[in-house]
């Protein structure tokens, strides 16, 4: 299980994330089938990821790619892909773009937070989106303080 949280207020944006790693272990010996849900694994996986141009990367759900940890994919998505002069709105659909291009498709979230720039104001961007499904949500930033999970706009691919 994973935590991940963006909050914004007018001043400014936080995103964070815990850094525990945990799996599901399956193991059969003859007809008997044994579970093991939430096995821990380590304290330091990484789940926030700074980018250039001050975009925020977090990330929860699946954490590997055929026993490959997932960091390791972003923090290469990271470097070849996203640059000073990257707009935020962009960044969603690139790493829906990207993981469709690894071995696995991964059943992965992720928060993408930033600013861009409007008229020359910088206005907060929030977006939550899931891999697999090529889901993107932008999350409303107009209310701080309130949830803006109701108020946001889903469209799939």
């Amino acid at each position: 299980m994973s935590f991940i949280i963006a909050v914004h207020v007018k001043e400014g944006m936080v995103l964070a994330g815990d850094s525990r790693t945990t799996y599901t272990q399956t193991a059969k010996s003859g007809d008997v089938t044994t579970i093991k849900i939430g096995t821990h694994t380590t304290d330091t996986t990484n789940k926030v990821f700074l980018c250039p141009n001050n975009i925020g990367i977090a990330t929860c759900g699946d954490a590997s790619l055929d026993g490959v940890p997932i960091t390791g994919y972003i923090e290469s998505f990271i470097r070849e892909h996203i640059n000073q002069d990257t707009d935020i709105i962009n960044v969603p659909q690139m790493l829906i773009n990207y993981f469709h291009t690894t071995p696995k498709v991964p059943d992965t979230n992720f928060l993408v937070v930033g600013y861009r720039l409007e008229n020359d104001i910088p206005s907060q961007q929030i977006f939550w989106l899931n891999v697999k499904d090529e889901s993107i949500s932008p999350i409303d930033t107009t209310f701080q303080g309130q949830d803006g999970m109701e108020r946001h706009k889903h469209y799939r691919k």
